[in-house]
């Protein structure tokens, strides 16, 4: 099996508004470095947040970089989710992916069912659901997703019995597993993961992968505690605002910052943060090597 590290890649602001030069450069780095594809709009790139015009501006702009993209479509306004298909299939990219409709917490199954089969009867790429409980109210398990004739599937859940339910029930199925504390295994046993991680230790990720198809365990294990360690540290001070100084540190080059309602960190908070930092950078570097 050859695993995949995808970096659901993070979204640059600079006054109130997607960075895209930032974006692209930010894009290509982490691919050069060891990912092997992107996925945009998504969660780390807070893509409910973004509006339909700034997620085809990301799309057309990424897209000129490179074709190794699954776009995050998903949304409550479905006109927009076709409009966003649309734009997909005039562009080579990899495939598209959606979440569930959010905030409506008692859609029958019948209207989810409705609203991924209008999807894959209009892209021309292979289709990925994106299932997401935490965030969506919504666990779109193995029996549901059996009904739908999907390419593959990013399952963020920390649960690694709930991702291989799908790839003991569809074998064919592309099963991308979405926690960090989960990576290492899942280039182990599913078709890879998508971890926020890759956006400032791809070098690390790639490490991980020789490891992972060299059977070396030890050292696969002591990268993963260290991106543990990272991520938690992040935690602390709002993860999807702190991405945006770690992967700063760790990569060497500005990527800007979060738009409310995820709001950047402090002064005060990032100093505590970048110092506690250190010491973790270099021990990723020295893995890295």
């Amino acid at each position: 099996m050859v695993c995949e590290v995808i970096a659901p890649v993070l979204t640059p602001f600079a006054h109130g508004a997607p960075d895209l030069e930032v974006m692209r450069g930010h894009v290509t780095a982490i691919l050069e470095q060891g990912a092997d594809a992107v996925f945009v709009c998504g969660t780390t790139g807070l893509g409910p947040s973004l509006s339909f015009q700034e997620r085809v501006a990301i799309l057309r702009s990424i897209s000129d970089v490179t074709n190794r993209i699954i776009v995050q479509i998903g949304g409550l306004n479905m006109d927009e989710v076709i409009g966003l298909v649309k734009e997909c299939n005039e562009r080579d990219i990899m495939g598209v992916a959606s979440f569930a409709p959010y905030y409506y917490q008692r859609l029958p199954e019948s209207h989810l069912l409705k609203y991924f089969q209008n999807i894959l009867e209009l892209s021309e790429h292979p289709v990925y659901i994106y299932n997401y409980p935490a965030g969506t109210g919504k666990d779109l398990d193995p029996n549901f997703v059996s009904k739908l004739s999907v390419a593959g599937i990013k399952d963020t859940s920390e649960n690694l019995v709930h991702s291989l339910e799908y790839r003991r029930k569809m074998p064919s199925l592309k099963v991308y597993n979405g926690s960090d504390f989960l990576a290492a295994v899942s280039l182990l046993v599913l078709d890879g993961t998508v971890a926020s991680a890759a956006n400032f230790v791809p070098k690390l990720f790639f490490t991980m992968k020789r490891s992972a198809s060299k059977g070396q365990t030890d050292s696969l294990l002591r990268a993963q505690f260290l991106i543990d360690e990272i991520v938690e540290l992040g935690r602390k001070y709002g993860y999807l605002s702190s991405i945006y100084d770690i992967t700063s540190y760790f990569m060497g080059y500005d990527v800007r910052g979060p738009r409310p309602p995820i709001f950047p960190l402090g002064q005060d908070e990032r100093e505590q943060l970048l110092r506690q930092l250190v010491t973790l950078k270099e021990q990723s570097e020295e893995m890295s090597e």
